[in-house]
């Protein structure tokens, strides 16, 4: 009796530990963590799109490892640029004007939303954005295919001008990229924008083309 009761039990350890890792697998396939990027890592992107419809390539490529888990990353026209850990750009006026397209972990279903400033020259105002987690997703791209979730945003904006010609103005962009942890970064965008109310939808794509891990 007490030999049956004991194979029971640990029969049962057995299929609570089975399901255990097998919920953990589904739950780690569905959170793409924060990614962890080393200097060399290098994307290469084709985009194509844009009004009048025209096609490109950039690139971004980290260069070096900053205080504050930031990188310095340079563009295919050798410009430098800043990233936080999660691979959001840093605005060079500061966090007020970063915007916060990745918010890691990103599971199916999380929402998030951003306020940041923008301002030009002669005019000014601000920016808020919704994002939402929609789908885990395998994702084929010119680099090659790839396990993802995908994202959406919506920005809207608003500014007022100064100076001789004085009004407001408000425009939006929405933003669907795919995010897949094997490239640390989004390996697809999709951006439509309006730069203005009654202006034309602008839609741009981009696809990683190759993704080259540092050593």
């Amino acid at each position: 009796m007490d030999g049956r009761a004991d194979s029971t039990s640990r029969l049962w350890q057995c299929e609570g530990l089975l399901l255990g890792t097998l919920l953990l697998g589904v739950t780690e396939s569905q959170t793409q963590r924060q990614p962890q990027w080393k200097v060399g890592d290098t994307w290469t992107f084709h985009q194509t799109g844009g009004l009048p419809p025209a096609e490109s390539d950039w690139s971004r490529k980290v260069v070096e490892a900053l205080p504050g888990e930031q990188f310095k990353v340079v563009t295919e026209t050798n410009a430098d640029l800043t990233f936080d850990d999660q691979g959001n750009s840093i605005d060079k006026r500061g966090p007020d004007f970063t915007w916060r397209r990745f918010d890691l972990p990103l599971e199916v279903g999380k929402r998030w939303k951003h306020d940041r400033k923008i301002a030009g020259a002669t005019w000014n105002g601000t920016e808020q954005s919704e994002w939402e987690v929609k789908a885990a997703e395998k994702l084929t791209v010119p680099a090659g295919t790839f396990d993802c979730v995908r994202v959406e945003g919506n920005a809207n904006r608003g500014w007022s001008t100064t100076g001789f010609s004085q009004g407001q103005a408000k425009a939006q962009t929405q933003t669907t990229y795919w995010y897949c942890p094997a490239i640390k970064w989004a390996a697809k965008w999709r951006i439509t924008d309006q730069a203005y109310v009654g202006a034309p939808l602008i839609t741009t794509g981009s696809e990683l083309t190759s993704f080259v891990a540092a050593p």
